[in-house]
């Protein structure tokens, strides 16, 4: 009792702010505590199955609740996940069980867990087995593939960069149907560009069959650049004719003119190197001058050395010499240019126009000379490569009569119209539901303003004996009543027929 006592007033004494800290700092530890728990317990999932189709998925869940294993389903179903600790078991007995499904290689989810002791060997080869897994889950998730398999080589650092090797890929897919030529590309891009340093003439695919789809040492397939290429042609072509087609029908009207364009384009490429030397005098750029000079009344020694190393030779006489000595190293111009050519490059165009001369159309003509001017201006004609532009007018056959415009009615008449089509429904719709339904509150002020239109015209026979004719009530016009009634409560009158609706409900 004493020691609540105490732990009491040592809590009061302690200021609100601080209270109210150390109770948020213990809720956090609480839920953090809480959390990191959860995390602990929680089993590591890993892919089962994946890419199976409704019955197969069934079948899986089947057997793994009749075998007790947690899962969890991903990928819009279509992969189940099961504990890192129990997949291969799990495998087994659905094999056992006669349960198949694609099996998903592992990615980088070879490198969770990895312990501290693991050897640079290890890591570098669970790494490259990482990198092969991942790849083949992208190319597993094109539509054609069906499932893949990476190998790749990839060798050490060198000391010395000439020393180094290349590294290379091997690709065996499963295609549901035979792979298009883009569609391997596709594949030799996805490979080469997702390990550093592979080219793609260093990937090698093939499929299921054996069949060798790319082979290494080819930069693309033949059959692939040749698309390509053609592809690229005929996109030329077709952007080219368009604008052609767009001037001619500026300049002579819609469907005057039709245009066929025909490009050879050169999709070689080459690399040129050229080195130039100046014509003017040369620069010197070093310059070394020696001067010696001997006088002396003696004689100069000379003479090879002995063994010993003293002179073995002596003159007598007077003697002068004199050694001027001038080195120089001179400049030359030098220009070195290095030129690509890109592939695509234009090496003939071929351009035919057929426009209308107006003899049947009765449009106006024009004249060819000028077409065919303007064509050349527009391609950008040279004639040194071969480029030819042809122009031809011919009778085009006349249209058929356009139909003629149908003028729309003045807005006046069709509201007019519709106003005695609406009235007309809405008289019927007031008379019946007056007959057989006239018990709403709502609709009484409008009822009592309709009975004057619906009521029928005194007879005759009802007139007092000797009333003039004069005094005899005209029959309402009950169209135009209802009419003039609908536009003045519109309101009211879609409440009533809400109502209406609402009561036959």
């Amino acid at each position: 009792m004493e020691f609540r006592q105490r732990l009491g007033a040592m809590i009061r004494s302690i200021p609100v702010a601080q209270q109210v800290g150390i109770v948020v700092a213990l809720i956090v530890l609480i839920l953090a505590s809480i959390m990191f728990f959860r995390w602990v317990t929680t089993p590591s999932f890993t892919v089962l199955y994946s890419d199976l189709e409704g019955s197969q998925v069934q079948a899986v869940i089947d057997e793994l609740e009749s075998q007790g294993v947690p899962y969890r389903l991903e990928a819009a179903g279509t992969q189940i996940l099961v504990p890192r600790s129990q997949v291969y078991e799990v495998r087994a007995a659905m094999a056992a069980a006669g349960i198949q499904g694609t099996v998903v290689p592992q990615g980088y989810e070879l490198l969770d867990g990895q312990s501290l002791t693991i050897t640079d060997f290890q890591q570098r080869v669970a790494y490259q087995r990482a990198l092969e897994g991942e790849i083949a889950k992208t190319l597993m998730a094109m539509e054609p593939i069906e499932s893949a398999t990476v190998h790749l080589v990839i060798p050490e650092e060198p000391l010395f960069e000439e020393e180094r090797k290349p590294t290379t890929a091997s690709v065996l897919v499963a295609p549901v149907r035979p792979l298009t030529d883009a569609e391997v590309e596709s594949i030799i891009s996805l490979v080469s560009s997702s390990v550093e340093g592979l080219e793609a003439s260093n990937v090698t695919v093939a499929d299921a069959s054996g069949t060798v789809l790319h082979a290494a040492g080819e930069d693309s397939t033949g059959a692939g650049m040749g698309s390509r290429a053609l592809r690229q042609t005929r996109e030329f072509e077709t952007l080219l004719a368009q604008d052609l087609t767009s001037l001619l029908t500026t300049v002579l009207g819609p469907g005057r003119a039709s245009v066929v364009v025909r490009a050879q384009l050169d999709f070689d490429q080459r690399m040129s190197e050229s080195e130039t030397f100046g014509k003017e005098e040369p620069l010197a750029l070093k310059e070394q001058t020696m001067e010696e000079e001997f006088t002396g009344a003696g004689a100069a020694p000379g003479g090879a050395l002995g063994v010993d190393g003293g002179v073995v030779a002596t003159g007598d006489g007077e003697y002068e010499y004199t050694k001027n000595e001038t080195l120089r190293e001179y400049g030359v111009d030098r220009v070195v240019t290095s030129i690509t050519e890109a592939p695509g490059s234009i090496e003939r165009l071929s351009v035919a126009v057929v426009v209308d001369d107006g003899s049947q159309t009765g449009a106006t003509p024009i004249s060819v000379d000028d077409v065919e001017r303007l064509v050349a201006a527009a391609v950008g004609l040279d004639t040194l490569r071969g480029d030819l532009v042809e122009v031809s007018a011919i009778p085009f056959p006349a249209a058929d009569d356009a139909p003629t415009a149908v003028e729309e009615p003045e807005e006046s008449p069709i509201q007019a119209h519709l106003a005695e089509i609406a009235g007309g429904a809405l008289l019927l719709i007031v008379a019946l539901s007056l007959l057989f339904m006239g018990r709403s509150r709502r609709r009484r002020p409008v009822e009592a303003a309709l009975k004057p239109a619906l009521e029928p015209a005194p007879t005759l026979e009802a007139l007092p004996v000797g009333a003039p004719e004069a005094v005899v009530p005209a029959e309402p016009n009950i169209h135009e009543d209802v009419v003039d009634l609908v536009q003045s409560q519109p309101e009211e009158i879609a409440a009533l027929l809400r109502s209406w609706l609402a009561d036959r409900r």
